[in-house]
């Protein structure tokens, strides 16, 4: 039997090492709107050369949102020699940054003045905790009721839901069972109707109770009954509480009206509670679209003539016209990434507008099938690119305001031949659902059958995936009982 050996052996891989412009037109392509004012904030704030004036974003690489090919030329030029499609091909999802945070001491005054105003612009609401502890405040609460207090406060989740048992409360604050339950039941009654409810049928009743609304009925229904009122049994449930299904229709009603995750509305704001569409597509008057870019939410960035002009004094030390011509040159790969982003926006943009016409004129059903390697085909980059550029954008159409993932679905065929998309597909679910007799609704098998016969080939599970993708319940959930 051989023994063990100790093997050295030598390999050599090839890698791709990205630079920091690169990792800039990678950043700046994901951020969303607000994210990329954020980025641009932290930008004015960290690089001196940068200023806030006009001329706006497009005088600093052309216009980037018209239709002259000169100015797609211009950003091709502007990024030299790199491979941006297969940087985007091969880059990490993550990225760091380690800029240097200039003191207001380095900044004129009216200078400090507008970057403070940036910074100040967009202030973060207060979280569902912030709003419980500021309610605590008003109280006289002290020792270990304030702590017991703050506790459970610290406790509640994004939903407003109470994570922690009382029993495992009561031991954190050194309290008995009955002060810790006391302590939930005082947070319970400050806080908004259900928040710091431990379950969904507590969260319920508190809501109830809140609006003076709470009967035995109902309380009995919640209580007991939860389970079998998401399995739809309503009869068998009739039946074990000695009412009628009218009775029983109306306490459903009312409970439809009460909020399940009463904390979250009370969360702080997040991107995606405020939409900014970065371009918009309307009718160019001669039955076409034309694609309009948005960069108004962005301030108008541009190089500081003050300071290039101090790189052509001979008296400048060696480190000082070092750190000038390193933020400089930060300063123009900013302005680069800035036009690169934009101009791949408005590409996409213009795609859509070309090839989903008759969706913007009609509606989702001739919404045509585009999946993101086709996009990336008609506009020459790679299919990570368009994932990349289109995450998190939104765009303003005759539709409405929809992300431009909506756009971004597979296909089927009809029985003209023509391609359909799957959300037109599903939009016909949504509707026949919608029409159906509640009290015999369609199963998936006839659903397939009525989209077979109105040219849509598709299959029961399919149909079934659609259903489930809409968060539509199955027909025996949907059933509505005598």
């Amino acid at each position: 039997m051989p023994g063990n050996e100790l093997v050295q052996q030598n390999s050599q891989t090839l890698e791709q090492q990205l630079s920091v412009r690169q990792l800039h037109s990678l950043e700046f392509l994901l951020l969303p709107a607000l994210a990329l004012q954020e980025k641009l904030n932290c930008e004015l704030h960290s690089n001196p050369l940068l200023e806030v004036g006009e001329p706006p974003l497009e005088e600093l690489s052309g216009d980037l949102t018209s239709d002259d090919g000169g100015d797609r030329d211009a950003v091709t030029s502007a990024v030299e020699a790199d491979d941006y499609d297969d940087l985007l091909a091969s880059a990490a999802d993550q990225w760091q940054d380690s800029l240097p945070v200039l003191h207001s001491s380095e900044m004129g005054s009216d200078e400090e003045k507008k970057r403070d105003y940036l910074f100040n612009s967009l202030a973060a609401p207060p979280s569902l905790t912030d709003q419980l502890l500021a309610e605590l405040d008003f109280t006289d609460w002290q020792g270990k009721s304030r702590q017991l207090a703050e506790t459970i406060i610290g406790s509640i989740d994004e939903n407003g839901y109470l994570q922690l048992n009382t029993a495992d409360l009561a031991q954190s604050c050194d309290a008995s069972l009955e002060e810790a339950e006391a302590a939930v039941q005082a947070v319970q009654r400050i806080a908004p109707p259900g928040i710091g409810a431990r379950n969904l049928g507590e969260c319920l009743i508190l809501q109830l109770r809140r609006k003076q609304l709470l009967t035995p009925e109902l309380e009995d229904l919640i209580s007991n009954h939860l389970e079998q009122i998401g399995r739809n049994h309503l009869p068998q449930i009739a039946e074990e509480m000695n009412i009628p299904m009218e009775s029983l229709e109306r306490d459903l009603a009312l409970l439809r009206t009460l909020e399940p995750h009463p904390g979250a509305k009370y969360s702080s704001l997040n991107e995606g509670d405020f939409i900014v569409p970065e371009l918009t597509i309307e009718p160019d008057g001669d039955g076409g679209y034309k694609v309009i870019g948005h960069d108004e939410y962005l301030p108008r960035i541009r190089i500081s003539e003050a300071y290039v002009k101090m790189l052509d004094n001979p008296m400048l030390s060696g480190a000082d016209r070092s750190y000038i011509t390193g933020k400089l040159n930060s300063a123009r790969d900013l302005q680069r990434s800035l036009a690169l982003r934009t101009d791949t926006l408005r590409r996409i943009g213009e795609v859509l507008a070309e090839t989903q016409k008759a969706f913007f004129d009609d509606g989702v059903e001739k919404l045509k099938p585009m999946t993101m390697r086709t996009m990336a085909e008609r506009i020459g980059v790679h299919e990570t690119t368009v994932s990349r550029a289109i995450s998190g954008k939104y765009i303003r159409t005759p539709q409405g305001i929809l992300e431009l993932r909506y756009f971004f679905s597979a296909g089927t065929t009809n029985s003209d031949g023509e391609s359909v998309s799957t959300r037109a597909v599903m939009k016909r679910i949504q509707d026949l659902i919608g029409e159906e007799n509640p009290r015999i609704p369609l199963s998936d098998d006839k659903l397939a059958q009525v989209l077979s016969e109105e040219g849509f080939q598709v299959a029961r599970r399919t149909v079934a995936k659609y259903r489930e993708s809409m968060n539509i319940p199955s027909s025996s959930l949907r059933r509505k009982h005598n």
